[in-house]
């Protein structure tokens, strides 16, 4: 009488197989890891060593403390802008006052000036018909 198997029978064999096979397996994986430690365990100890170590929080309060008499960013910009109008800002006054004196000067001596011109070229109409009107009597007219 030969046995034979059906293909279902197979695949059913084939599954408890290694259904079997994975148990063991974990079992011995389970075996060969059981000395370690889980990691409860290791945040467990981590935790413990870190305990008397500051925290983040800690550390910021701390780093605030220390740094609250010095200025902000904000501040200190502030800061830098006024002492660069106070240092800065008197220099360049000065030199701007000059520049506008040195200007006011400037336009007063082309006003006199055009002002002279226009005085002197009336003079100059004023001789030149002297002088014409002198030729005219004399008789030596020139155009």
């Amino acid at each position: 009488m030969t046995d034979s198997f059906s293909g279902t029978q197979i695949k059913q064999l084939k599954q408890i197989v290694a259904e079997v096979v994975d148990k063991v397996v974990e079992k011995k994986l389970d075996a060969k890891l059981s000395h370690y430690p889980t990691n409860d365990d290791l945040n467990k100890t981590l935790d413990a060593k870190l305990s008397h170590y500051p925290t983040n929080d800690d550390l910021n309060k701390t780093l605030d403390a220390k740094l609250s008499h010095y200025p902000t960013n904000a501040e200190f910009g502030q800061i830098l802008e006024r002492t660069f109008e106070d240092k800065l800002g008197e220099d360049f006054k000065e030199r701007l006052n000059r520049i506008e004196d040195n200007t006011d000067r400037a336009c007063k001596i082309a006003k006199d000036t055009r002002e002279e011109q226009v005085l002197t070229q009336a003079k100059v109409d004023r001789h030149d018909a002297e002088i014409k009107a002198l030729q005219a009597f004399t008789g030596f007219a020139t155009t």
